[in-house]
């Protein structure tokens, strides 16, 4: 305690000296949480890179040893009204949400509802669309469920397009009054060549965790979303998380706004009416597997620390846990990875470290109006970041901006306050 007083009255003399010498004070973005000196470093981080971008709201959370040792707001969770951004406010996670329903399979595998070397389309029981005269690619029936999970399934949306975001032409071309459901969309993509030959090579591939979160409802016997809640994500005290709605009308009070550099106006998928970008350009909802949730970055941060928690039970059997970061076999590294060694296992990007008896573990996401990041370093320590923008003003992605400099941040700083702020934060 004198350590942190000590260091809270140096702050507020440096302050003092700074206006005394002229010196002109840094912009004010508003905070919300707990303040701490030993922390001082990870909110000038934030605040300085908020005021750089021009990001309108933020959320952060760390914990090390299995504890929520940091969790703070920046800015504004609505900018019209001011309404702050708290430690608990959800944002869209975008593809974050695909670790979430990769523990949902393996959970299942574990029970010996579904085989993840066998091949999926027996267990999906789902029928491929295909119109008149076309015939199924006779590589289909090879793909793995494995292989769904490592993005090396053969779906290529450079390809042949991204069919979660192309509800319109799977309406079209199904002949549907009404826009796709989820299980459309992958009968949609079933009835279509594929890129390449499964397990040949990797390519990341959002329809393809959409055909995961099938698979979860046809052998659990329940919603995707109820599954992943009750099963994968109350065991570990995550109560507040869920599928998010696409127009503002439907969003819970406690979600934040999505924000973009400059005023864009789409049309709507809903209606006759235009609307910006990411209030109904897109369905939220049948995103669910691949970048559907929302949640808050403690939520987040608990979801991560599972390894931390084996107790909890949200996965027992120790070979299916390390299952999750296990390198593809004989499948090239991540394509663009800054590491040659980086590479995409179940559900989690993995950079493994010889030094260690860990492997570090990450996952980024990112739709219009928001950017999420993820993050276990090799050592047990977890930070989380969530933005309610996508890009800046010179059209770079947020989410890669903050990715190193807010780790370097969190490895740089050695000491922690000793509270755990889960109990406080995850509560409903």
């Amino acid at each position: 305690m004198l350590i942190r007083a000590v260091l809270g009255a140096l702050t507020l003399l440096l302050v003092e000296t700074r206006l005394a010498i002229g010196e002109e004070p840094k912009p004010s973005i508003p905070m919300t949480g707990t303040s701490d000196p030993l922390t001082q470093s990870l909110d000038d981080t934030m605040r300085d890179f908020m005021i750089e971008h021009g990001v309108v709201g933020a959320s952060v959370a760390v914990a090390k040893d299995g504890k929520l040792v940091y969790a703070r707001g920046f800015g504004f969770a609505d900018r019209d009204t001011k309404r702050l951004v708290q430690p608990n406010t959800r944002f869209r996670i975008a593809s974050v949400s695909k670790p979430i329903t990769a523990i949902a399979v393996l959970k299942l595998a574990e029970q010996g509802k579904l085989k993840l070397d066998e091949p999926m389309l027996p267990q999906l029981q789902l029928q491929p669309y295909l119109r008149s005269n076309a015939k199924l690619d006779e590589r289909i029936p090879k793909i793995t469920i494995r292989q769904l999970l490592q993005h090396t399934a053969g779906l290529d949306r450079a390809v042949s397009g991204d069919p979660v975001f192309l509800p319109r032409r799977i309406r079209q071309a199904m002949e549907l009054e009404r826009l796709p459901n989820t299980q459309e969309i992958v009968r949609y993509t079933l009835g279509k060549p594929l890129a390449f030959d499964p397990g040949t090579k990797y390519v990341y591939s959002n329809v393809g965790y959409s055909i995961l979160g099938r698979l979860i409802e046809q052998a659990s016997g329940m919603p995707y979303e109820r599954y992943c809640q009750q099963q994968v994500l109350a065991p570990l005290g995550v109560t507040r998380m869920q599928i998010g709605r696409s127009r503002i009308a439907d969003r819970p009070a406690d979600e934040t706004r999505y924000y973009l550099p400059a005023e864009v106006s789409l049309q709507s998928l809903f209606d006759d009416g235009k609307c910006a970008p990411p209030d109904g350009s897109w369905n939220q909802e049948t995103l669910d597997a691949v970048g559907g949730w929302i949640a808050s970055a403690p939520d987040l941060a608990r979801v991560i620390s599972m390894f931390d928690h084996p107790k909890l039970g949200v996965l027992k059997d120790s070979s299916i846990v390390n299952q999750l970061t296990q390198r593809p076999t004989g499948i090239a590294p991540k394509e663009g990875a800054k590491s040659p060694v980086t590479y995409y296992g179940l559900g989690f990007l993995v950079r493994p470290n010889k030094e260690a008896t860990a492997n570090t573990i990450w996952h980024n996401g990112r739709l219009d109006g928001t950017s999420s990041l993820m993050v276990r370093w090799h050592d047990g320590r977890v930070w989380v970041v969530l933005l309610n923008g996508s890009v800046n003003a010179k059209q770079d992605a947020l989410g890669d901006l903050i990715d190193p400099i807010l780790g370097r941040a969190v490895l740089k700083n050695a000491q922690w306050p000793n509270d755990d702020q889960f109990l406080k934060w995850l509560a409903p």
